[in-house]
């Protein structure tokens, strides 16, 4: 399920969907596109199970730390913070977090735009596709909470070296298992499909903001459905 959810992002399913409603489909550069994004949430992903489980390992001596009340005033507070956040990335409620809404217009809409114009340019390059791949993946990577709450599943689970990796990479696959259905479609279907990949894609990038939005609540109130009882007693 979070796998499918980090599958609609902006990087994983808008943007190869604006390749794949192109009169002509570019194979080579789709077959670019997916394989960079792909390698890469496999290569961050095993990068943060090998740092999860030396925090892991080390847990133990930071116990008393973490289940101090000080760390549960922090907990709280990033939660309170999180559940702000989520309206402020909200479009609906935007407009009433001026700082926030003038810096998503200075960077998100202008980055997409270059994304945009060098995936879909006469010049566009296999270099060039693969950059915007990894790319995306940079940027989004930090807002994939779902993602990140897998690593972390993944690490506590306490499985064999292989067997964490196995199923790491059954994540990214399933992630990855929407574009390239797309694609096939594309391929079985020609033209025909264009339309309705059209308004797929519009709809995904019109309710991309929506969904981080809420992905970010959900964290801060979980977060604080955690840490305020206890932190209630404690104070109480």
């Amino acid at each position: 399920l979070l796998a499918l959810i980090d599958s609609t992002s902006f990087g994983t399913l808008v943007l190869p969907l604006l390749l794949l409603v192109q009169p002509r489909t570019r194979h080579a550069q789709l077959a670019v596109y997916v394989t960079t994004i792909t390698a890469f949430y496999l290569g961050l992903g095993l990068a943060l199970l090998l740092a999860g489980a030396t925090v892991r390992d080390r847990l133990d001596d930071w116990s008393s730390v973490l289940e101090s009340t000080p760390a549960y005033v922090v907990q709280v507070a990033v939660g309170a913070g999180l559940v702000v956040l989520s309206y402020a990335l909200d479009p609906k409620y935007r407009d009433r977090f001026r700082g926030f809404r003038r810096r998503g217009e200075a960077a998100g809409p202008g980055r997409h735009t270059r994304w945009r114009s060098r995936l879909l340019g006469p010049d566009a390059s296999l270099g060039a596709t693969a950059t915007v791949a990894l790319g995306a993946g940079l940027v989004e990577a930090a807002s994939m909470l779902p993602y990140l709450a897998a690593i972390g599943t993944i690490t506590a689970l306490q499985l064999p070296t292989a067997g964490a990796i196995g199923l790491l990479a059954g994540y990214v696959v399933v992630m990855s298992l929407p574009m390239l259905l797309l694609w096939g479609l594309r391929t079985a279907l020609g033209n025909r499909a264009t339309a309705r990949l059209e308004r797929l894609a519009a709809w995904f990038d019109a309710r991309s903001a929506t969904a981080i939005s809420w992905t970010v609540g959900i964290v801060g109130v979980l977060l604080l459905l955690n840490g305020l009882p206890v932190l209630i007693g404690r104070l109480g």
